[in-house]
């Protein structure tokens, strides 16, 4: 098939969970479908960035405009009906970009990336796969349940515009797919499937430290993360430091605000920032952490720890997006858990090679991106198949 996948994020280097599945998207299903790839991108990447896409895509890009997208959002804040991610990326020009490009290289499929770009298709009578991660619906009730005053009342009007759009969707001609059932709930029945998170396993990652060590990763700019590590470096780590003293807490991700950047050099604790490799360092740590207190979605940073070997402890929420018995993952119900489970793992190296060889082993069996792409594909055919009727 000819497909056209839109994306917003460029997808090398892979920092975020989009990104990453972007560009294993490409790597997985080019072997079997030429690809157009336009992405709307802050900032252009280098050129040795754009060539590692390039072996899989014909790459074309439409930068985005801060500023526009900001009045954009403001006059949809007010007045619009789309949710604030699909009017932030709303662009003619992407739209006549899409339109062209749909002309000239007869596309049979359009694939997006997330549905933030869903402006520039809304009007083709293309079928569209979007490949949406995750229910906003969910995120958004989330971000309600803590917010206070005017952003409540904000939230509240983004929240009914969500699910106006999610709702509204229609299978005659779209199809999405999620990584989790509680996802795949918020959709009219029918119209999403479940498609598990792939990740490549590393055959032989660095060494463990020498040290005991424990690790959370994330983008540090957003919230859930700034409260996991808050909630772990408050309510767990003291205690965990009084049993094992020598242990060290590493908080792995960019963007770290002033509250967590303060926590470096302190009680042990390190504050990496920006990292070449997350994988590296996660792969280094004895035990990662992952206390997050959300059940939607499925939180890369658990299968990239895991991948490299590296025994978790997630919160109940957290593992409920998982799949099978998750060998290679302890959980935890609160603080007491997380304590008593990493005090027993930083005592016992072997028992943390163990789990490390059976989250592995786990990932490998559940989360292969060939059998995504699988799954992917019989989404195209059932679309194609769906509008040719």
């Amino acid at each position: 098939m000819n497909i056209l996948m839109l994306a917003t994020r460029f997808p090398f280097p892979s920092f975020n969970g989009d990104s990453i599945v972007c560009l294993n998207r490409l790597k997985s299903l080019s072997t079997r479908h030429r690809i157009t790839l336009v992405c709307t991108p802050d900032c252009l990447p280098s050129d040795a960035d754009r060539a590692v896409v390039e072996q899989y895509c014909r790459l074309v890009l439409v930068p985005r405009s801060s500023v526009s997208a900001l009045f954009r959002a403001g006059i949809a804040l007010l007045f619009g009906k789309d949710p604030l991610q699909v009017a932030l990326y709303a662009s003619q020009k992407l739209r006549r970009t899409v339109e062209r490009i749909v002309e000239a290289e007869k596309i049979h499929l359009v694939h997006l990336v997330l549905y933030r770009q869903w402006s520039a298709v809304r009007c083709l009578s293309l079928p569209v796969l979007i490949d949406a991660n995750d229910s906003q619906q969910l995120a958004v009730r989330h971000r309600i349940d803590r917010a206070r005053g005017p952003k409540r009342w904000l939230l509240e009007a983004e929240g009914r515009r969500v699910q106006a759009f999610e709702t509204s969707l229609s299978a005659d001609r779209c199809r999405v797919i999620v990584l989790s059932e509680a996802d795949q709930a918020q959709f009219p029945e029918g119209l999403a499937s479940v498609v598990h998170m792939g990740m490549e396993v590393d055959a032989a990652p660095p060494p463990k430290a020498a040290r005991p060590t424990l690790a959370f990763s994330g983008h540090l700019g957003y919230y859930p993360n700034v409260e996991a590590v808050e909630w772990l470096h408050r309510t767990c780590w003291p205690a965990i430091l009084d049993q094992v003293p020598d242990a060290e807490f590493r908080i792995i991700g960019r963007d770290p605000p002033a509250s967590i950047r303060a926590l470096d050099g302190l009680q042990n604790v390190v504050v990496t920032g920006f990292v070449p490799s997350v994988r590296d360092e996660l792969a280094r740590a004895w035990v990662a952490l992952a206390p997050m207190s959300v059940a939607w979605g499925m939180h890369t940073k658990i299968l990239e720890a895991m991948s490299v070997g590296t025994a978790v402890i997630a919160s109940e929420e957290a593992a409920r997006t998982f799949q099978g018995d998750i060998n290679g993952m302890m959980t935890a119900q609160n603080a007491g858990d997380f304590i008593r489970n990493a005090v027993t793992l930083l005592r016992d190296p072997d028992e943390v090679e163990r789990l490390g060889d059976a989250a592995k082993a786990y990932v490998t069996a559940h989360h292969s991106w060939d059998s995504a792409a699988a799954a992917i594909e019989a989404n195209y055919q059932a679309l194609v198949k769906g509008v040719a009727q």
